[in-house]
């Protein structure tokens, strides 16, 4: 992640290609959000920050799998401390939808010799989800580490950790 400049924070994610084998190809993995503090342009700063999100990732496996999500959404925190040492609460409200697609060509041989193939697929479009989360984020000098629980049909809880540069 890189930012913010002027409100806006960029952020990359990105796995090199893992070849898993002639039969199923690679797998790559790559995203892209954005957040943009909208309330940089007014003079009038609000107690706490707020920012509109939109994040992007795409996953596939060779010509076998892919999957596609997207969320959208509003985060709003507060920073207490220094640039040094602080810690960050937040809470934000997203809008989420997926897609997936999975098709194989299987080759099979039956118990009388006889070969075939048949053609396995699945086409799975997520409806809109709602997901609300909370979190924290703890800057210490020259790490950052993070913990979110979201809170959907299905609860997630996450950790992260890095380096500032």
């Amino acid at each position: 992640s890189v930012g913010t400049f002027v409100g806006t924070k960029l952020s990359l994610r990105f796995t090199p290609p893992i070849y898993l084998g002639g039969e199923v190809g690679s797998l790559t993995n790559y995203g892209i959000g954005i957040m943009h503090n909208p309330m940089v342009w007014f003079t009038k700063k609000p107690v706490v920050d707020i920012s509109l999100a939109f994040f992007m990732q795409k996953l596939s496996v060779g010509d076998v799998f892919s999957s596609t999500s997207v969320q959208y959404g509003v985060f709003a925190s507060k920073t207490f401390g220094g640039s040094t040492f602080n810690v960050t609460p937040f809470t934000g409200l997203t809008m989420e939808q997926n897609s997936s697609n999975i098709k194989y060509e299987y080759n099979y041989t039956d118990n009388y010799g006889n070969t075939g193939k048949m053609d396995l697929g699945l086409d799975v479009i997520s409806a809109s989800a709602l997901r609300f989360r909370t979190g924290v984020s703890v800057k210490l000098a020259v790490v950052s580490l993070n913990f979110t629980y979201g809170f959907a049909k299905h609860h997630s809880l996450s950790a992260g950790f890095g380096f500032i540069f």
